[in-house]
């Protein structure tokens, strides 16, 4: 029973996970029309950051600097939110399939940089090693990842209360202005490039 109860728990966590990511992504596509083709790339930027800042030395890899792990989760989701800065600089002229395109190419250009800077990222095999955070406190394997759920469903339900709040804001109604008509939105003295950059570093921060 207890392993029915396990292997139902560690699917939830995967699921809150992803739920997380998709919350960004739909400020991003969902609320204010960027089809971000490239979310693997930002995901996979806040995984690693993460790990690296709050993870214990491995030897031959980079990192594994042991930052208390809220702060290295806010690391992992700032770097996630430079690398949109610097991706959206660059893409965010671009419209519908084009910047669909554009951020697919981030995805396979990062795939490219993880299997191939593997004193950094593990290569192919990924990093491995590492603890989960403070699995050196709960030494019951089954009650750390009801704890661990809790964590990552808190996580999400407090994300998902900020989006709500953010997308009832008079920020969110100019997210939705620019979606439906750019133009229009400009005319009365918006700046559509910096609302739609300042999204889609927002979202793929949630991502990270």
């Amino acid at each position: 029973m207890i392993g029915v109860i396990s292997y139902l728990v560690f699917f939830t966590t995967i699921a809150a996970i992803l739920a997380i990511a998709v919350l960004g992504l739909n400020l991003q596509w969902g609320n204010t029309g960027l089809f971000n083709g490239g979310v693997a790339a930002f995901f996979g930027a806040g995984a690693y950051a993460t790990i690296l800042l709050g993870g214990t030395p491995q030897g031959e890899h980079i990192g594994g600097f042991e930052i208390f792990y809220p702060l290295a989760l806010a690391g992992g989701a700032l770097c996630a939110g430079l690398l949109a800065w610097m991706v959206g600089l660059l893409t965010l002229k671009l419209r519908h399939d084009y910047l669909a395109i554009a951020t697919f190419g981030v995805a396979v250009a990062f795939e490219s940089f993880v299997r191939n800077t593997s004193v950094m990222t593990g290569g192919a095999l990924g990093l491995r090693g590492f603890e989960r955070p403070l699995e050196a406190l709960i030494e019951n394997p089954f009650l750390y990842n009801i704890l661990f759920l809790l964590v990552v469903v808190l996580v999400l339900a407090s994300v998902y209360v900020f989006l709500q709040k953010l997308l009832h804001a008079p920020f969110g109604r100019l997210l939705r202005a620019i979606r439906e008509d750019e133009t229009a939105a400009q005319s009365l003295g918006k700046n559509p490039s910096e609302v739609r950059l300042t999204a889609f570093i927002v979202g793929s921060v949630i991502m990270g």
